[in-house]
């Protein structure tokens, strides 16, 4: 027993016991006195930890001294904080997963399985996702990440809120591949003299085939669309169909859309076919941009394309947004005439434009 600093001189305590006091013929009042002695301890030694938190403070800003008990409190407060923060536990790769797949979206053409010739090695099992947040494993940010996954597969996120995707154009799925590649030679340890630009280059051409600059592939997507395109403008030119082809088609485009119509309805009734809007589903995919210009209330505002037109008042601003659509529809519409001298850099924009006219189309009422 004690005062919680030192402890009771006992001495009376002893003879009271010799001399037959009931009081202390029991340890009761002992008892009570050792567990008051720890209450008044752990008492002082709050009192004691709390005035070497207040004097820390006060050391690291001397302006605390006269701001008050308030100020103490916030500054015992943000102290409180920095020791939380300092114990917080460290992420792991699977806490770092949970968190980038959180509003995360798929690669789709890097959900496979993977692997290279002349690597060893098990095939790679991997899933890809584009995310919109920084990735720093390592504390230091990238524009791609992978790493393995519980049951032996891996995962991989692109940040494309990254500078690098801002100041060179390369896609997503070209980073994903170079990591791979770089583990696959890395998992080797040294079995492969593989260089790892035989090894991007090979999973590019066997996991990216829609990245192909291939007329092969190019033409028959682009017909597709176009083919698309030209099914909704029916429906968008009711107020007077007859307009686009009176307006825009040329004499040697109208003998060519007569003769697809004979072709395609068995009819030798083209006027019919004109005055009902049929027509354009006939002609020439290359004349596409130029009825859009001719008459752009007809296909802006959501009837096909998602862009406002009629609200814009600026003659300047209306011509660009219609010129953002046309520029699209016009390599398109060269792809569908099947170029053979068209250049790399050519194909290359054809291919571009062919992914991002999908975008610009409204949604339909199917």
């Amino acid at each position: 027993p004690g005062d919680g600093k030192n402890r009771l001189d006992l001495h009376e305590w002893t003879k009271r016991f010799y001399e037959g006091d009931p009081e202390y013929q029991e340890d009761t009042k002992w008892w009570e006195a050792v567990l008051q002695h720890e209450k008044i301890k752990a008492e002082l030694k709050k009192q004691r930890d709390d005035r070497d938190a207040s004097d820390a403070a006060i050391l690291e800003d001397p302006t605390l001294e006269f701001l008050g008990d308030e100020a103490e409190a916030e500054a015992e407060g943000t102290n409180a904080d920095a020791s939380t923060a300092e114990t917080t536990k460290p992420l792991t790769d699977a806490d770092r997963i949970e968190q980038y797949l959180k509003g995360a979206s798929p690669l789709p053409e890097l959900n496979a399985e993977f692997k290279a010739t002349g690597v060893a090695g098990k095939p790679v099992k991997l899933t890809a996702y584009r995310v919109a947040q920084p990735l720093s494993p390592d504390g230091k940010r990238v524009p791609v990440w992978l790493t393995g996954q519980k049951g032996g597969t891996y995962v991989s996120f692109v940040d494309l809120s990254h500078s690098h995707f801002r100041n060179f154009d390369d896609d997503p799925e070209d980073l994903v591949l170079m990591q791979l590649a770089d583990f696959l030679l890395e998992r080797a340890q040294g079995s492969t003299t593989v260089p790892i630009s035989s090894i991007f280059a090979e999973l590019k051409e066997r996991y990216l085939l829609s990245h192909v600059i291939d007329r092969g592939r190019l033409v028959p997507e682009a017909n597709q669309l176009m083919r698309d395109i030209q099914d909704r403008m029916v429906g968008c030119v009711e107020e007077n169909p007859s307009r686009p082809y009176e307006n825009v088609l040329s004499e040697h485009e109208r003998k060519t859309t007569g003769d697809r119509i004979t072709e395609r309805l068995r009819t030798a009734d083209i006027d019919a076919v004109v005055y009902s809007g049929e027509y354009l589903r006939s002609v020439p995919p290359t004349t596409i941009a130029r009825i859009v210009e001719e008459w752009p209330e007809a296909f802006f505002d959501g009837r096909l394309f998602s862009n406002p037109y009629i609200e814009v008042k600026s003659p300047e601003a209306r011509r660009l947004m219609v010129a953002s659509v046309t520029s699209y529809l016009n390599d398109a519409g060269w792809l569908t005439t099947a170029p053979s001298a068209g250049s790399r850099e050519q194909l290359i924009r054809a291919r571009l434009s062919l992914k991002l006219l999908p975008e610009e189309i409204s949604p339909g009422d199917d």
